[in-house]
């Protein structure tokens, strides 16, 4: 228990940083592309992590401390990336210390035609006098619903629980269940294949997400997501005696009383 605890920290850390401190060191023209690379490495983690924890249960099910010791392995991956890895020059910048942000800066831009750092310094002072400025304002909350800021809160709110309306989390982590109830007679395989799946459209997502822009990429697959759980939604009212061979064997493997409770546009 305090292992996962630990470790759920330690990610919540990570996604939570992560993203900040490529969006100040990152050019504008592919920020969007390398911030998207950790949906790329989750996938390709939850992947192995699968394939490891299957492997592991039929060879050795009974030594619980082997999956333990496996996470050594991107434990010492991780530390050999990030202990050479610069402080932000933005830190730097909102201390008031040029001489560590200029050192910061150097270390990342040596060599980057046409880039001053005497500029770009300025760009970061001017940039923090003004958040400065405006959070000196008294601004009531309420603000984030009037006016412009109002069509901007509501596209973060879609952006932000678009994912999980559209059934991203049931998908994610009830997928081997759902596959065992619908007949499936290797659900590991299946899900396996769906990790290979969206780690493919991750792949494709990088090459096309700073061409084509987000908008495009967001709305029909949040919609084909949507679609596709209503489809398999109605498959729950399907006549037994239209049903296939998978359908006739979903009552011996569902427990009793947990059938109406699937019975959800969300399945």
């Amino acid at each position: 228990m305090l292992g996962r605890l630990f470790t759920g920290a330690g990610v919540g850390v990570l996604q939570v940083i992560c993203s900040a401190y490529a969006m100040e060191l990152l050019p504008n023209r592919i920020r969007g592309t390398v911030i998207a690379f950790w949906s790329f490495w989750t996938y390709t983690g939850t992947l192995l992590a699968k394939v490891m924890g299957f492997t592991l249960n039929k060879q050795h099910p009974y030594n619980w401390q082997l999956p333990i010791r496996a996470l050594w392995g991107p434990v010492g991956l991780m530390l050999l990336c990030f202990l050479p890895l610069p402080e932000s020059p933005w830190f730097h910048a909102r201390r008031g210390n040029k001489e560590k942000a200029f050192k910061s800066m150097k270390m990342l831009y040596t060599g980057v035609e046409g880039y001053d750092l005497e500029e770009e310094y300025g760009i970061m002072l001017r940039t923090l006098e003004h958040e400065r400025e405006m959070a000196a304002k008294t601004i009531p909350w309420l603000a984030i619903f009037q006016g412009a800021n109002m069509k901007r809160t509501l596209l973060l709110m879609v952006l932000a629980v678009g994912g999980q309306l559209a059934g991203l989390t049931m998908i994610n982590t009830y997928s081997t269940y759902f596959f065992s109830i619908a007949g499936q007679k290797d659900p590991f395989q299946a899900s396996v294949i769906m990790s290979c799946i969206s780690l493919a459209a991750v792949m494709v997502m990088l090459g096309v997400l700073d061409r084509f822009g987000r908008r495009v990429l967001v709305a029909p697959a949040l919609s084909v997501t949507c679609l596709s759980l209503w489809i398999l939604g109605g498959l729950f009212y399907v006549r037994r005696e239209d049903a296939g061979p998978a359908l006739h064997r979903r009552p011996n493997v569902l427990p009793p009383g947990s059938r109406d409770s699937l019975r959800s546009p969300a399945w």
